[in-house]
């Protein structure tokens, strides 16, 4: 397996792994294969057919998640399968990369977020959103809040299916205050960044 030298702080040369491939260990490969039969025993419908199609990678990470328990991932990864299926999350994906929404594209160009490049080490990604950029009531008064939800959706989704092994960061900038008694639920200068991983 490639290495690449590492900075001092660190305790060891990181391994670099292809965007597909995950280092598991025995328990890990056990516990993916109970996973992968609960996955293949769901009746094969719709809402089900993320889930059935589900790559590897997005069935590792689902395991990860939620503690090693095969149980609890399957049921995770029926939801999303269901949500996805519920909001047509292919057709979006389709209709963004054609370009032919002429409401999303100028959403889609407007907000305020993008990739700000990658760890030379571990090439971890990180993506900024700069929501406290973001004119909500202007933004509202020309686009749905449904056109709102699908720009951070093309966002998540796109990055994901660059980075499908989950190495990025994203980092929701909320924008600043200078005291916490300005912090409120109404007020948008939250002197917090989020980082989600």
């Amino acid at each position: 397996m490639e290495t690449k030298t590492v900075p001092k702080t660190l305790s060891g040369p990181v391994p670099v792994l292809k965007s597909h491939e995950f280092s598991l260990t025995e328990n890990e490969k056990a516990k993916l294969a109970e996973l992968k039969a609960l996955l293949d025993s769901l009746e094969a419908s719709e809402a089900n057919s993320w889930a059935k199609a589900a790559k590897e990678q997005e069935v590792v990470r689902f395991l990860r998640g939620h503690k090693q328990k095969p149980d609890l991932a399957q049921k995770m990864i029926v939801g999303t399968s269901k949500w996805r299926h519920e909001r047509s999350i292919e057709d979006l994906m389709t209709k963004s990369h054609a370009g032919n929404d002429v409401k999303l594209k100028e959403l889609f160009d407007y907000y305020p977020s993008g990739m700000l490049g990658g760890n030379e080490v571990t090439g971890e990604q990180v993506c900024l959103q700069r929501l406290s950029m973001v004119d909500f009531p202007s933004i509202l008064k020309n686009y749905t809040v449904e056109h709102v939800a699908q720009v951070n959706t093309i966002k998540l989704e796109t990055l994901w299916r660059e980075h499908p092994r989950g190495d990025h960061f994203i980092i929701i900038d909320l924008g600043h205050c200078d005291s916490e008694k300005d912090i409120s639920p109404g007020n948008l200068h939250m002197s917090s960044v989020f980082f989600l991983q």
